[in-house]
């Protein structure tokens, strides 16, 4: 270090001093959309930029989800669970700790007697699968349509698990398990049939005090059927009857 004089540093050899500047990042920059951003790492495409000498390339948008998720959950060595609604869009995405993750309250409907609508699911680092007691427990208490875990290990998804909610037996609503399967061989309309039994299965075995709280509703519609059609949606959502 006594080589160097009062304009140069170590590197360690000797090399010119230099002022360094960080540029500010553009508070108008376009950002990506979610899908988008998952596959590249950043919501900015100003900061998509190499990371341990990886480039993100828009091939890597072709890659399914789950495999995303178990690339990074490997990288980052910490959970990450995804929300997704019934018509596949991404509703929120957090990044928990290394063995677990908190999981947000997103119902989509009123009626916590039914299910939310939405789906969760999320990776356990370390490869292995299998849901957890816990994470049991959080499809009954949160409802959800469908609980997966994604087991993530070397940079690859090592399988998925998924639970769906049953009829109430005891007082308590039955747990669907599948098996532990490659997540390339994920049955989806399987899966989406299962959260359609689910929906109706939840409330079968519930007593009658509870079955009445239900809202009811009557549809009246002014212009089409179709009109009526999307409010009996909503009606759904909000966990009502419609009754007429």
């Amino acid at each position: 270090m006594d080589k160097c004089n009062f304009k140069q540093g170590p590197l360690p050899e000797c090399a010119p001093l230099a002022l360094a500047q960080t540029p500010m990042q553009q508070s108008s920059e376009p950002a990506y959309d979610k899908r988008m951003a998952l596959a590249r790492g950043t919501l900015f495409p100003g900061l998509d930029l190499p990371f341990m000498n990886m480039v993100n390339k828009p091939g890597d948008l072709s890659t399914p989800l789950c495999e995303l998720m178990a690339r990074y959950t490997c990288m980052i060595n910490r959970e990450i669970s995804i929300y997704l609604s019934r018509s596949g869009e991404v509703l929120d995405i957090t990044v928990g700790a290394l063995d677990s993750v908190e999981l947000k309250d997103m119902r989509r409907r009123r009626n916590v007697k039914r299910l939310s609508m939405v789906r969760c699911i999320h990776t356990h680092p370390g490869g292995d699968a299998h849901l957890s007691d816990v994470d049991l427990s959080s499809l009954r208490s949160m409802r959800f349509d469908a609980m997966a875990a994604v087991g993530a290990q070397d940079g690859k998804a090592t399988g998925i698990q998924a639970a769906f909610l049953g009829e109430v037996v005891g007082g308590v609503n039955r747990v669907l398990l599948t098996d532990v399967i490659p997540t390339y061989k994920i049955p989806q309309r399987g899966w989406m049939e299962a959260i359609e039994r689910a929906d109706s299965d939840v409330m079968k075995g519930v007593s009658t005090s509870t079955q009445e709280e239900r809202e009811r509703a009557y549809l009246v519609g002014l212009d089409s059927d179709r009109s009526l059609d999307e409010l009996a949606r909503l009606a759904d959502t909000a966990g009502a009857v419609v009754v007429g």
